[in-house]
């Protein structure tokens, strides 16, 4: 059976587009943003829900001010090429999406959007009611105002974590690589994998064998955006950009790029959002009978469990969950600052309010706030 007849079932896809797939010499191409249009156009006429996940805004910057775009380019610059570049690149994709009577929804996003559960929520309903509106979100990282803390750090990656905020079917990723492909290597060995059930070690290795051109940072983010997907229960594809029409191809199961299917559980919610969102301020090592208790018998992490604090954090914070040997359990929401946690690990529940003074909590944290890795 062929796996791939299963996206013939899809209603809400994400498209993402890398810079070298909109661009000719390093200038934003029309031409080639028009056949995007006329790709994302089909699929809408097939009544499925699109959403544009784009680069090129601080290429389009560079080109509209005669910056050297060279590897040294200090970050302001950067930040103010892409500040010019956003509005010259969303001004023709609004030009070129508006001959088909499709409006534009720009919507600029950073990693502590995904972090805070409230920005979470924001973003999804405001992109689920564009949808409602009949218009295409074209999304990108806000690059004007990232910093190290909050940038996602690469459009692939924002691309999955889009695809979970609307709970889409399918991602697809057009790039200049038209798959996955085993012994990279090799140019007489290389062959495309058309489908990859699991993002295992084996897969990592592959794509970081020696030799490589995509060993550092390309193929690694796209099998990490591959992994998100997969842990929310949406598929993704993997195929070349040269030419956007093969999106409609993609939903009619042609046998192109490479399909990553989301075969296993999927995690809901908030679960899903602790895991992959929420960053970790500290971390907190426990015993054994901790590790049975959340691991085995899924209960709350009690102050008596801890036997090591690390870190910087206030209540509220995320924090990692690991054991005496290093292993990462879980990830959640502390009750607790790494101040009153230093002084109440180790120690019974009935000890806190002595302790402390109040006993706001008896979980440094609850089940609910807790996911297991």
């Amino acid at each position: 059976m062929n796996a791939r007849r299963i996206l013939a079932r899809t209603k809400r896809v994400i498209v993402k587009v890398g810079t070298t797939q909109i661009t000719d010499n390093g200038q934003v191409s029309r031409p080639r943003i028009e056949a995007l249009a006329l790709a994302l156009v089909e699929l809408r006429k097939r009544n499925i829900e699109v959403l544009l996940v784009t680069s090129g805004a601080v290429s389009a910057g560079i080109a509209v001010v005669g910056l050297q775009a060279k590897k040294g380019l200090s970050i302001p610059y950067k930040q103010a090429a892409a500040a010019i570049g956003q509005t010259s690149l969303m001004q023709l994709y609004a030009d070129v999406f508006s001959s088909h009577r499709v409006p534009c929804g720009q919507v600029l996003l950073t990693r502590d959007v995904m972090q805070n559960r409230e920005r979470y929520m924001n973003a999804s309903n405001t992109l689920l009611t564009l949808l409602k509106l009949g218009a295409l979100p074209v999304i990108n990282e806000n690059d004007t105002m990232v910093v190290d803390e909050i940038k996602v750090g690469d459009n692939d990656r924002l691309a999955a974590m889009v695809a979970e905020l609307v709970d889409a079917d399918l991602l697809v990723l057009l790039s200049d690589v038209d798959g996955f492909y085993e012994n990279w290597a090799d140019p007489e060995q290389r062959r495309r994998v058309p489908h990859i059930q699991a993002v295992t070690k084996a897969v990592r290795a592959e794509a970081a064998a020696e030799g490589s051109k995509y060993s550092t940072g390309g193929m690694k983010t796209k099998l990490d955006a591959a992994e998100m997907c997969a842990a929310r229960g949406i598929h993704m594809v993997l195929a070349s950009g040269a030419d956007p029409a093969i999106l409609c191809g993609i939903i009619d199961g042609s046998d192109v790029g490479t399909f990553f299917e989301a075969g296993q559980p999927a995690l809901r919610g908030r679960k899903h959002w602790l895991i992959h969102h929420l960053a970790p301020r500290g971390q907190l090592v426990i015993d054994d009978g901790a590790r049975s208790a959340i691991t085995l018998r899924g209960k709350s992490l009690l102050p008596g469990g801890i036997s090591e604090v690390h870190g910087n954090f206030a209540a509220g914070d995320g924090v990692e969950i690991i054991g005496r040997d290093g292993t990462p359990l879980a990830r959640g929401i502390t009750n607790y600052g790494r101040e009153d946690l230093v002084r109440i690990a180790g120690k019974k529940t009935s000890e806190i309010a002595t302790i402390l003074g109040a006993a706001p909590y008896e979980e440094v944290v609850h089940r609910d706030n807790l996911a297991r890795i």
